[in-house]
């Protein structure tokens, strides 16, 4: 609200880019309030300024493309994938495909893990999608010895870089340093 009362912003104020999570479209729900809602209340109290946080969101298109792609390289099967499109396409459930394909991921994995519960969570799931799976384990070795560390920087000539979820082209910066070599 600072910014808005410095710039005198209130009555400008359209349209927001949020990300896809469902909680942004959770109508009335204390434990789903979110910023949109907090400030449509601020901006209606202080400015007499009327917006309605569901239909004033757009989706950001970089994250749809993340999440598209993910998607597409992270399918187990043609099977998971279409089944996973699917399920975004059905309007009444705001589900992406990338969701939709983690959540058949998870439950896969948990369910072959059930008697293994030593194993580590995490690697679980990324030995089951091929090979995206097989690079990223590579490159998680690498990254946990500065010897085979070192060996690469010698051999590529810049790091390896590892694959997350925070960062949107960390599978491309993964498979740029990895693919030449």
């Amino acid at each position: 609200m600072k910014i808005i009362r410095q710039y005198r912003l209130a009555h400008r104020i359209g349209y927001f880019t949020g990300d896809n999570d469902a909680k942004n479209d959770a109508k009335n729900d204390a434990k789903n309030d979110t910023c949109l809602r907090q400030l449509a209340v601020e901006l209606s109290h202080e400015y007499d300024v009327t917006i309605d946080p569901m239909s004033s969101r757009t989706r950001c298109a970089g994250h749809i493309i993340n999440l598209s792609l993910q998607a597409f390289l992270l399918a187990t099967s043609e099977h998971a994938l279409q089944a996973a499109i699917e399920a975004a396409q059905d309007e009444a459930n705001d589900v992406t495909a990338a969701n939709a394909l983690h959540d058949q991921l998870r439950a896969t994995t948990d369910q072959k893990s059930h008697d293994r519960r030593k194993k580590r969570h995490d690697t679980t799931g990324w030995r089951s999608i091929g090979p995206m799976g097989k690079l990223h384990n590579i490159a998680v070795f690498i990254h946990n010895s500065t010897v085979h560390n070192d060996a690469w920087d010698d051999i590529a000539g810049k790091a390896l870089g590892l694959d997350n979820i925070t960062r949107w082209n960390s599978w491309f910066r993964l498979l740029d340093a990895a693919i030449p070599v």
